[in-house]
């Protein structure tokens, strides 16, 4: 199985301003369970989700309380962290209830009670805090909690087993084993089978629409698999579209995996190399890239790049409306269902997927299209005509996924450039291989 690295695409580093031990709800003083002050209503989630509408709370779980740890940043990023807040906030709207006022009037009576905490990089205070709230489900956002939380669980197994207490890492894995404690669920995501889905639609709908310029690119912020499965899946697509139609041909730029995670001189450097290639569509698979490449390429007034394909999230929303027209689509890891879907499962017993049952005793969960825990985000191109013709490319491309063999899909998620062939170790020469059968 592959090593699963890191939580890095919009994860850009942000700073909490929020103590340690200010958790977003009432954690004291015991009462009624009230909203969160930072709770986000419908029209405002970043997300879409498929909720299990036959879902009752038990009676005996009314009042569990449920919290979302952040490795960095905040619950309201419209990104990472917010797709995970957005899940227990549904939660949260799934189990009120209604009651009368002796005045008569309805009152909202809330049956879970969530909040969130927010390092500032001390996460064993933030463990304790949760601990001592009273908090049984915790969901550990990104990766930069692991050695953190291995290390508290190690040290205090016995707590958390006396006190109840179910563990989610999301986009990164620690074993049960190795810490001595069985409540461990690591989600983690394809994202080869849906980027598969956005290179194949990006090449027919670029070698349909653009009549001069079928040139596309790709960098990334390092090689690894973290970064690498959204770019080795998206060749394997492009190729595809290629092998079928070879009077379609698409070309690509050679693929860079030096970038880095920070804004600054060595991003910038990629980007602009990338840019003087005049590719018509840049990927971007570096956290903060998306942005430093739409910025960078918005001030140069003789730029080719008019299609951006986003990571992690929907970046047209993530990013603002000033730039959601250059979207093609964006390559999603669909956080708020999995987090959703494992609650439901490991918490309430009550969801019809079956994601650790009947599992591994290691409780890995590596979420897939059919499930809906990865998928595409609509175009938001700003031309309506192009908008429509990228929305019936990704639609013929994902009826391209669905009819691929298990065998095909297997592939996918493989480092090897032929079915059957060698196991790259060195992702960069997976890549050129890839782009070698593009180009070919």
């Amino acid at each position: 199985m592959k090593k699963q690295i890191k939580k890095l695409f919009l994860g850009t580093g942000l700073i909490s301003i929020v103590p340690v031990f200010a958790l977003a709800a009432q954690c004291g003083k015991e009462g009624p369970i009230t909203r969160p002050s930072n709770y986000i209503p419908e029209n405002q989630r970043v997300a879409e989700i498929v909720k299990d509408t036959t879902f009752t709370l038990p009676e005996e779980m009314v009042g569990t309380k449920l919290v979302v740890i952040t490795d960095s940043g905040r619950v309201t990023d419209k990104s990472f962290n917010q797709s995970q807040w957005e899940a227990l906030n549904v939660l949260q709207d799934q189990t009120m209830t209604k009651k009368t006022t002796e005045d008569g009037k309805t009152q909202d009576v809330f049956n879970l009670n969530i909040s969130s905490i927010e390092p500032s990089g001390d996460y064993i205070s933030a463990y304790n805090a949760a601990l001592s709230s009273g908090n049984k489900v915790w969901v550990l956002s990104g990766f930069t909690h692991g050695d953190h939380i291995k290390s508290y669980i190690k040290a205090n197994a016995s707590r958390l087993k006396n006190a109840g207490v179910k563990i989610i890492n999301v986009d990164f894995v620690i074993d049960p084993e190795e810490v001595g404690y069985a409540d461990v669920y690591n989600l983690t995501f394809k994202v080869n089978e849906v980027s598969y889905v956005a290179g194949y639609a990006l090449a027919k709908f670029i070698s349909e629409n653009e009549t001069e310029n079928k040139k596309l690119s790709s960098f990334g912020g390092g090689p690894f698999n973290a970064v690498t499965d959204f770019i080795t899946g998206y060749l394997k697509g492009i190729y595809d579209w290629n092998k079928e139609n070879p009077d379609k041909k698409v070309t690509h730029t050679p693929v860079r995996l030096d970038s880095g995670f920070v804004p600054g001189e060595q991003l910038n450097n990629v980007i602009n190399g990338l840019l003087a290639e005049n590719p018509v569509s840049a990927y971007p698979v570096a956290g903060p890239a998306t942005q430093s490449t739409i910025t960078i390429n918005n001030s140069k007034s003789n730029s080719k790049t008019k299609y951006i394909i986003g990571v992690d999230v929907d970046q047209s929303k993530s990013l603002g409306t000033e730039s959601s027209g250059l979207f093609f689509t964006s390559v999603m890891k669909n956080l708020t269902q999995a987090v959703y879907d494992t609650i439901l499962e490991v918490v309430f017993n009550s969801n019809k997927k079956p994601i650790f049952k009947g599992g591994s005793s290691k409780h890995i969960k590596k979420g897939d299209i059919a499930e809906n825990w990865v998928k595409l985000a609509a175009s938001t191109l700003t031309n309506e005509a192009l908008r429509t013709k990228a929305q019936e490319a990704i639609t013929t491309a994902q009826n391209k996924f669905n009819s691929l063999s298990a065998e095909d899909k297997a592939f996918l998620d493989e480092d090897k450039a032929e079915k059957g062939g060698q196991q790259y170790e060195n992702l960069q020469d997976l890549i050129n291989k890839l782009l070698e059968k593009i180009n070919s």
